[in-house]
């Protein structure tokens, strides 16, 4: 089992937003984002967020763990990547899991306003080659 650093790193999670069914997600905050031999992340699958967005039930800003230095929510926020918590993602994973994988997206609102949401254009990650977008062409060795 991996933490959510490890999850919203991922590059199987390409372009896909993540539900996490974790009773409480953020509570040991995110790790500093060094690297250790060849631009290897020392504490991340890769060396940048790959989910397109994240799905909580509850979520806290308030982290303890000792390698932390940000909350998860700023580190989202510095890469552009929306969140939602407050779902219940239990009876979303069992719909999932009868209906299938489906389209969705996270809708922001305007400046504040609860009755004035940014419309978003559909990006279906089916039509792109996903695996090119999380994968790497440099060799290792």
């Amino acid at each position: 089992m991996v933490g959510y650093p490890e999850s919203i790193t991922d590059p199987s999670y390409q372009g896909q937003i993540l539900v996490i069914t974790f009773p409480l997600v953020g509570n040991y905050g995110v790790p500093p984002r060094e690297t250790i031999l060849d631009d290897l992340p020392a504490y991340f699958e890769s060396s940048r967020i790959h989910i397109a967005g994240l799905v909580v039930a509850t979520y806290t800003e308030e982290y303890s763990h000792y390698l932390a230095n940000s909350a998860l929510g700023d580190w989202l926020k510095e890469q552009g990547i929306p969140g939602i918590w407050g779902v219940d993602t239990r009876a979303l994973t069992k719909r999932i899991r009868v209906k299938g994988s489906m389209l969705g997206r996270l809708r922001q609102q305007k400046d504040g306003d609860k009755t004035a949401w940014e419309e978003l254009e559909w990006k279906d990650p089916n039509v792109t080659n996903l695996v090119a977008e999380g994968s790497t062409t440099d060799i290792l060795g």
